[in-house]
This record gives C-alpha cells, sequence and structure tokens, in this order.
C-alpha cells in the first residue's frame, strides 16, 4: 500500500496542472484563455513554461510583468535572450472598440472579456523567435513527421484563417504572418516576463519535493524502459559532446562534394531503374538509391547545417552577453545539430541514404 500511496504522489508530481489551478495574474489569465488556449495554452503554456523554467506559474503576479514598445523590445536586449517571454499584443483602444461592435467576427476563444483589458495576444515570441508549442523556438526538421505547423504556434498572426476572421473590415489589418517587421507593425505593446528573474521568486522544485513525498519511492517505482531511456539520453548527450568538437563545416563541405559526385557518375553511367529513375547504387542493405536520394541528402544536409550555423551564432551572443553561461538553449541545438550533421556525413560516406 505504500508503494501505491509514493506512486500516486509521484505521478502529482508531473501533474503540473495541479500546480496551475488559478493564475493569480490577471494579464496572464486573460493570455491564456485566448486563441484556442483553453485547449492548447491553459494546458501547454503551463505546462510549457513550468518545464522550461521550473516555475509555479500560478505565482505569477501582474507585477512581474513590464511593458515595452515592440520597436524598444527588438532594440533592446530582450529579444536576444531566450529567458524573456514577450507577449505582443494589439491594445489599439480604437480596434478594441470596433472589435466590440463586431464581435461576431472574433475567432476561436477570442471574446470581449478576454480581450478588452490587455488586448489580443499576437504572439508570443522568446530569443527573438515567435514560438511553438512546447516553448519551442525552432518548428523542427522539414522531414520530420513531428515538426509543427502555424496551428502550434502561439498567437494570432500565426492562423491565416483567425487573423483575417478577427480583423474583418478593420482598416490596416496585419498580415497572417510571424516576423519581426509584421510585430513591430501590428503589436501595440509588449508584455515581458523574464524567467530568470522569476526562477529566483517561484521556483517549483519545493512544491514538487512536497507532492512527491519520497523521491526514494519514485525512484524505487522506476520502469526497466525508464531507466533505458534515462541511460540512451546520457549516451546522447556524449555523443552530441564529442560531435561538437569535429570540423562541422569540412563534414558538410565533404559530403556535399561526394553527394555531387554520385550524381555526377550516376548521370555519367546512364543506369535506371524499373520506374525510369537515374540509379546511384545500392546502400548496405541492398535497396535502391537514386539521384534524387541524392538530393534529398544535399538539402537535409543544408538544411540542418543552416540551422547549426545559426544557434552557433546565436550561442555566442549569449556567453557574450553572460560570460558564465554556456550558450543556453541555443548551446545545447548547437550540439544537437552537430550530432545530426555527423550522422549524416557518415550515412553519406557509408551510401547509406536512401529515402
Amino acid at each position: 500500500m505504500e508503494h501505491i500511496k509514493d506512486y500516486k504522489l509521484f505521478k502529482e508530481s508531473l501533474n503540473t496542472e495541479k500546480l496551475n489551478e488559478a493564475f493569480s495574474s490577471s494579464i496572464l489569465r486573460d493570455f491564456a484563455s485566448q486563441d484556442g488556449l483553453k485547449s492548447r495554452w491553459r494546458g501547454n503554456l503551463a505546462k510549457d513554461m513550468q518545464k522550461f523554467a521550473n516555475l509555479a506559474i500560478d505565482k505569477i503576479s501582474d507585477a512581474d510583468f513590464t511593458t515595452t514598445t515592440p520597436a524598444a523590445y527588438w532594440k533592446g536586449g530582450d529579444a536576444k535572450d531566450p529567458n524573456k517571454v514577450g507577449f505582443f499584443v494589439d491594445d489599439d483602444p480604437g480596434f478594441i472598440k470596433w472589435a466590440k461592435a463586431n464581435k461576431r467576427y472574433l475567432p476561436g476563444d477570442l471574446s470581449l472579456k478576454n480581450i478588452s483589458k490587455y488586448g489580443v495576444v499576437l504572439s508570443v515570441v522568446r530569443g527573438g523567435v515567435g514560438m511553438w508549442s512546447g516553448f519551442q523556438m525552432d518548428r523542427g526538421s522539414t522531414y520530420s513527421r513531428h515538426r509543427k505547423g502555424a496551428d502550434d504556434r502561439y498567437g494570432v498572426l500565426a492562423k491565416d484563417y483567425e487573423t483575417r476572421s478577427l480583423y474583418n473590415g478593420w482598416d490596416g489589418a496585419p498580415a497572417p504572418k510571424v516576423t519581426r517587421k509584421n510585430l513591430i507593425d501590428a503589436a501595440t505593446r509588449v508584455y515581458v516576463l523574464d524567467l530568470n528573474s522569476l526562477r529566483d521568486k517561484y521556483d517549483v522544485s519545493g512544491l514538487k519535493s512536497d507532492r512527491a513525498n519520497s523521491k526514494m519511492g519514485a525512484t524505487a517505482l522506476k520502469t526497466a524502459k525508464e531507466i533505458k531511456d534515462e541511460n540512451r539520453k546520457r549516451y546522447i548527450a556524449i555523443l552530441q559532446d564529442k560531435a561538437a568538437m569535429t570540423d562541422i563545416d569540412k563534414a558538410v563541405k565533404d559530403s556535399i562534394e561526394l553527394l555531387n559526385q554520385h550524381i555526377s557518375d550516376a548521370l555519367k553511367k546512364g543506369e535506371m531503374d524499373q520506374y525510369g529513375n537515374f540509379v546511384i547504387g545500392q546502400d548496405p542493405r541492398g535497396r535502391s538509391i537514386g539521384i534524387k536520394d541524392g538530393a534529398n541528402a544535399i538539402r537535409q544536409m543544408l538544411d540542418d547545417y543552416q540551422r547549426y550555423k545559426d544557434y552557433q551564432r546565436q550561442a555566442e551572443e549569449t556567453k557574450k552577453e553572460r560570460p558564465d553561461s554556456d550558450g543556453g538553449y541555443y548551446g545545447r541545438e548547437v550540439k544537437a545539430y552537430a550530432k545530426r550533421i555527423t550522422d549524416h556525413a557518415k550515412k553519406v560516406k557509408d551510401k547509406n541514404y536512401a529515402w
């Protein structure tokens, strides 16, 4: 029975909804009830913020927000800091008054109640990027089945239908896209939360500890799969650290040259498969490799390399601002993409990239 009690407490410690039964902040409460947020943000924003920042966000108050203009947000340091969360809103009194008179156009869960005081949330930005669900600054790989779409992105501007519906008939309606220029033009105010500051005030580890009751009991309940998953994560972290020390620029250059050579040789050879596709050869498992596979491999390599270089740049900027930092989120992504690229490079070398 004691194990059952520990298990229930352990599960409860992971249930962030219990830590977020009511927002103390009226600002956060209104923002969290917009744009389908009852189903998407209300659970996810609480869970994502707590998971990312280890916060009891139900304790956040209106006084924890600072406000600035969209232009000032981008010119200042907020846009470069992934621990500064900016809620870009349109609270133009003229627009709000117009929206009240045309409430039939309000899409989703927007209502006169949740937009009247603080405005409509256009996007939620961290590190200069309009985030996707999961507090993610990257929507995912082009080829991943988990790649996030517009519906997974916070705020009205990410969704074509909802933007056009909300601003239907309003003079100067913004375009439905999340870009720096569009946010500066469309938003009237930015509400900013400093996660680093909030961690000092509302760290949730104590609450988790109280609810879990016994760390030993929870650990004892780990399954073999959970232990295996944890060991796998450690192993991947080791491989990522090793990959980060590799000459990534050279790996990409050599891989692209080799792929181009594979394609060139296939065209010269002129061999085709039964579907009329030029054949490069066979992979280690005997599958046919076509020149389309080679082209896809080049595109995927360049996509990952572009993200790698961008994260590398942002990690360096973070280190300049915080010398004791390892680059934070961006530093971790540099290692992750270094590992992806070295994996791709090995597949190219082994001719193991059949689609």
